[in-house]
C-alpha cells in the first residue's frame, strides 16, 4: 500500500525536513507533497533550496498567500489534492508541518488493511458551527492583521468587524447563503482519504471553486470537505485518528510535551499535533515511523 503525505506548513525548515524524512525516507516508495505559504521565509527557502530528491518529495510551485480563516487555506489544501491525484497511491493524509507520526507505518498499515471497503478517517459532525459557513463577512481578509505588514488594517479592525457584522444582518434579509451539498459538516482540517474518495473531492472542490461561495466565509476548510465526505460517503467515516489538546481554550492547540507521550500513546491516533522543535524536541526521539 502507498502512501501520500499533503503538507501545509509556512515555518521551520528544520522541522519540515525531519518531518518528510520521518515520512517517506529514503527508498520508501511513499511521497510527499509541500504546500508552503508564499508570504513565509520557509517557501523562499524552499524554492531556492528544493528538497534534494524531486521524485520522492514535491514542493508546489506557484502556492497561495494563505491567511489564518480565509478561503485561501482551503485554496492551498485544493492545489495539494490536485497534485496528489496525479501520482499513484492508495490513501493520502493530510497533515501540517508542526504534525508528527505517533503510530508507525505498519501500525497504520494494518488498520487500514482491517477495513473493507476502504474508510474515510475524518472527523465530521452535522450542523456544528453551520454560521461560518451561511455568514459573509466582509473583514475575512483582515480576521488576524499583521501589525507590522498591515497597519492600518490593524488599527481599524475592530470598526471594520463591526460594519461586518452589520451588513451581514441586513444581507441575510434577502435569503439564505446556498449550501451546494445540504446541511454543512464541521470537524478538524486533518484527514486520511483513500484515493477514490480524493478524486471526489477534487471533482466537487473544482466546481465550488468555480464559483463564489467560499467568498466571506470563516475557516471554511473545517467544513468543506468534511461536508462532501460526509454527504458521499456516509457510511464510511471514521475516527480521523489525530491527537490533539484544545484545552488552553485558544484559537490554536496547546503545544505537546514529553508529559503528553502516555496520553498519546493511549489514544490510538495516527498523527499528533502540535508539536515545536523549539518548545519541545520529544517527538525526535519517538520510535521510528518506517
Amino acid at each position: 500500500m502507498r502512501m501520500i503525505y499533503l503538507v501545509l506548513v509556512h515555518e521551520g525548515r528544520e522541522q519540515l525536513d525531519a518531518l518528510v524524512e520521518r515520512l517517506a525516507p529514503e527508498g520508501s516508495s511513499d511521497k510527499v507533497i509541500i504546500h508552503a505559504d508564499r508570504r513565509s521565509k520557509l517557501w523562499r527557502s524552499l524554492r531556492d533550496h528544493p528538497p534534494a530528491d524531486a521524485e520522492r518529495v514535491h514542493v508546489i510551485k506557484n502556492p497561495v498567500k494563505v491567511r489564518w480563516g480565509h478561503r485561501s487555506l482551503q485554496s492551498a489544501i485544493g492545489l495539494l489534492i490536485n497534485r496528489a491525484i496525479d501520482f499513484d497511491f492508495d490513501y493520502a493524509h493530510l497533515v501540517s508541518g508542526a504534525d508528527w507520526p505517533v503510530a508507525s507505518r505498519q501500525e497504520i498499515l494494518r488498520d487500514l488493511q482491517s477495513a473493507q471497503p476502504p474508510l474515510c478517517y475524518i472527523d465530521a459532525e452535522c450542523g456544528r458551527e453551520e454560521d461560518r459557513m451561511q455568514g459573509f463577512r466582509i473583514d475575512a481578509r483582515w480576521l488576524r492583521p499583521d501589525p507590522e505588514r498591515e497597519p492600518l488594517a490593524f488599527r481599524l479592525k475592530p470598526y471594520i468587524e463591526r460594519l461586518s457584522h452589520w451588513l451581514d444582518a441586513r444581507r441575510r434579509r434577502l435569503g439564505d447563503r446556498s449550501r451546494p451539498w445540504g446541511q454543512w459538516f464541521k470537524g478538524e482540517t486533518w484527514w486520511s482519504l483513500p484515493k477514490e474518495a480524493l478524486q471526489v473531492v477534487a471533482v466537487e472542490l473544482r466546481k465550488l471553486n468555480g464559483s463564489s461561495r467560499l467568498v466571506g466565509t470563516y475557516i471554511c476548510e473545517e467544513h468543506v470537505i468534511p461536508t462532501i465526505i460526509a454527504t458521499k460517503f456516509p457510511d464510511r467515516v471514521a475516527d480521523y485518528r489525530r491527537y490533539i489538546d484544545w484545552t488552553n481554550g485558544g484559537d490554536s492547540p496547546r503545544l505537546l510535551g514529553r508529559s503528553d507521550q502516555q496520553a498519546i500513546a493511549l489514544s490510538g491516533a495516527w498523527f499528533a499535533r502540535k508539536v515545536s522543535l523549539a518548545h519541545d524536541d520529544f517527538f525526535l526521539r519517538l520510535p521510528p515511523y518506517s
